[in-house]
């Protein structure tokens, strides 16, 4: 949740406030939607202009970790599930917030925008099992859980959310854990726990926290309703300091003279009489959700080697008893409040939630069956099918696409998640799902299942599918995509989720790519899953192991001379971005469409696939999928007439990997010919933009020099189906 000005004025403070500790030895409760995105954000260095590079990412989330193990720091993850009834006007405000940050985020100002891929949090969920780090995933949100799992075993947590410092439990931010420590057994950080920011105020309860965090505002509270309140306390410290500083500082002071049910009447005074008791409900259910109750998910965890953290008691700190008051206020801040009033007036248009809705808390509904449950607790399945049993949703997060369009990228994905959500609901109430997407710029809420459109037949039921056959789990998943089994054998197990989702973006006819773009995603690949870890002396045993007799041969053959030298020439000058002025290297905003769209296909169909309980190995991103990659590989490719001949140019030094690629290829192009017919789309031109707008892909930095071929290959049609699949009707148009 996060209660607002409050970690600043933790920081300013920190000498006070934290305390240095060594931290060794011990087990550490890890805030897991937070450290994802911390992770991202601030280490991972990837380029989110172009989609996101879970390469780069899942090194950094295997790095932080094996840096904790090394330091005999054993983590405990826990994740958020889904959302909250009460929690949706929140929910529809920041989706606002990340449309608009993925719609301006260019190659020139990535670093500085904050915007996450679609598969951050399942790739950080899938290092984490490679690495063996125990984890569970919340019914709702996480934030109770973890402070009670933190409780009981008396051991700190490791987030970067502020609601934190209002519970009584240890508690480290991300930023107060330092992982460079040369060498040293431990890392050093700085904890804060609640009992020494309570004695720097004498007279300041713990009970009082809640109320403190809920009038200064949370997620379930909107931020200008305690502003008559506000408007007759005294603002103190600096007025160097933000006013919302000073109202924090003001509001410590007033409440330590008070206990909460005093506190109460007198700012159920400053409000309008007919609002008095919708404003009292909002402070209860707000304060509800810092009250801490017994850990219900630990039972998700092996226990048995638990190492608490005690803290040596330091000398009592000087309390800040006195601070300088200042009760004037300055034009710019009052523009500011006003500004921000009526702001969220208009934030909370997106969903509408009774009052009982705000007030109770969302439970799991009853016909969810104990296999569901329990593989959705362990993360096995995605927060958003908890959103669809509850609330009867399903959120498209947003990504990097072209907001020009009209539709979002993920509408190519919609056949798949009505499917997804027929096995999960059933026909009567799958078609009362909303399916929250985009219009333009804008969130926008629609029925899943349109006027005319019903729910797809002989969608086998939830509760059944633990009693299904393998080849029946996955003849529901290959009929979604009109894929035979038999085209799939020959791929590593650990490439066919990837590919189905490939074969259906070449094949469906509403969202047509080019052939260039099927040979980009396939060399990309190959440069990102075979290339980079054989030139870094990784064994492929495992890819080998599971691949046909050809692709073994292929695979078993690949020699790291090979790999190195074309890791030289290729996968190193098309892994970066670099801004470039020159027109022809413009940002190609069609292709980052085209990219999202098959993004989105993957997810829907690993969300799919965990439904059906895992028929195909999940698609490991981190090994498969480098945004930048992708995109500077799909640039050079753009303007070939034979993209095969180029490629065969590119790879003249890697004949093994060539051959490799030609396979994959043909077998996506042979299914789906008609992406040869198809001419790239022209580049949209926008008189109104910028050189900053523009991108990066400098000559130097393309596979290779041009080599033009105009042969024509012919491809046939080849309709895949199979008469045994009892489930092939469900195929997805």
């Amino acid at each position: 949740m996060g209660v607002r000005g409050l970690a600043t004025f933790i920081s300013n403070n920190a000498s006070d406030y934290l305390q240095t500790h060594r931290l060794q030895d011990c087990t550490l409760v890890v805030d897991g939607n937070n450290l994802a995105s911390q992770l991202y954000v601030y280490f991972s260095k990837s380029n989110p202009a172009y989609g996101g590079d879970y390469d780069r990412f899942g090194c950094c989330i295997r790095d932080y970790f094996e840096r904790l193990k090394a330091c005999g720091i054993e983590s405990l993850v826990l994740f958020d599930g889904g959302y909250e009834a009460r929690k949706l006007p929140t929910v529809w405000h920041r989706l606002k917030g990340k449309i608009q940050a993925c719609s301006k985020v260019n190659p020139a100002n990535q670093t500085r925008k904050n915007v996450f891929p679609l598969f951050h949090r399942e790739t950080f969920k899938l290092v984490l099992s490679e690495l063996g780090v125990q984890m569970a995933q919340c019914d709702f949100e996480a934030d109770e859980e973890i402070a009670a799992l933190a409780q009981t075993l008396q051991c700190p947590v490791l987030s970067l959310d502020s609601d934190f410092f209002m519970l009584d439990v240890l508690y480290i931010p991300f930023d107060q854990l330092l992982l460079s420590n040369d060498g040293a057994r431990f890392l050093s950080c700085r904890i804060y726990q609640l009992k020494r920011f309570l004695n720097m105020f004498g007279g300041l309860q713990p009970e009082m926290m809640p109320l403190m965090a809920t009038l200064l505002g949370n997620d379930y509270v909107k931020r200008n309703l305690f502003d008559p309140f506000f408007a007759q306390i005294k603002k103190l410290g600096s007025k160097r300091l933000s006013l919302q500083q000073r109202k924090i500082a003001g509001l410590i002071q007033w409440l330590r003279r008070e206990n909460p049910d005093s506190a109460l009447q007198k700012i159920l005074h400053f409000i309008k009489l007919n609002e008095r008791e919708r404003v009292k409900v909002a402070i209860e259910r707000a304060s509800s959700a810092y009250s801490l109750r017994n850990c219900a998910i630990d039972k998700y965890f092996d226990l048995s080697l638990i190492r608490s953290t005690t803290l040596q008691d330091p000398e009592t700190p000087p309390q800040l008893c006195d601070m300088e008051e200042d009760e004037t206020e300055s034009a710019e801040e009052a523009e500011g409040k006003t500004k921000e009033y009526y702001d969220d007036e208009n934030e909370e248009e997106g969903f509408e939630v009774t009052d009982e809705e705000m007030v109770s808390k969302t439970r799991i509904p009853e016909f969810l069956p104990e296999f569901f449950i329990d593989a959705y607790r362990r993360c096995q399945m995605p927060p958003v099918f908890m959103d669809l049993c509850t609330l009867h949703i399903y959120i498209m997060q947003p990504q990097k696409e072209d907001f020009s369009e009209r539709e979002s990228a993920s509408a190519v994905s919609l056949p798949i998640v009505r499917l997804m959500t027929t096995i999960l609901l059933g026909p009567n109430l799958a078609s009362r799902v909303l399916l929250v997407t985009r219009r333009f710029k804008s969130p926008f809420k629609e029925p899943l299942f349109k006027e005319g459109q019903s729910p797809p037949e002989n969608a086998p039921l939830l509760h059944s599918i633990p009693d299904m056959s393998l080849e029946d789990r996955r003849g529901v998943l290959l009929a979604a995509v009109g894929v035979n089994l038999d085209l799939l054998l020959p791929i590593p197990s650990e490439w066919r989720l990837f590919f189905l989702a490939v074969l259906y973006w070449a094949k469906q006819p509403e969202f047509p790519i080019t052939d260039r773009l099927v040979h980009a995603v396939v060399l990309s690949m190959l440069l990102q899953t075979v290339v980079a870890p054989v030139k870094k002396g990784t064994s492929l045993s495992n890819l080998v192991s599971t691949s046909s007799r050809n692709l073994k041969h292929l695979l078993a053959n690949l020699s790291t001379p090979e790999c190195k030298l074309l890791f030289g020439e290729i996968y190193s000058n098309n892994s970066f971005s670099k801004p470039s002025g020159k027109s022809k290297n413009a940002y190609d905003i069609s292709l980052v469409h085209s990219l999202a769209q098959l993004q989105s296909l993957i997810l829907t169909l690993h969300q799919l696939n965990q439904l059906l309980l895992q028929p195909f190995q999940s698609a490991p991103m981190h090994r498969l999928y480098s945004g930048t990659m992708m995109y500077n590989v799909a640039n050079s490719l753009q303007s070939r007439h034979d993209p095969m001949a180029y490629v065969k140019t590119c790879l003249s030094k890697g004949p093994t990997l060539f051959a490799l690629h030609a396979f994959l290829a043909d077998l996506v192009l042979t299914f789906a010919p008609d992406t040869k017919k198809i001419i790239g789309k022209k580049k949209k031109s926008h008189p109104n933009k910028t050189k900053k707008d523009r991108v990066a892909v400098p000559e130097n930095e393309c596979l290779k020099n041009s080599f033009e071929d105009d042969s024509e290959e012919s491809g046939c049609e080849n309709e895949y189906w199979d008469p045994n699949n009892k489930f092939a009707l469900l195929r997805a148009t």
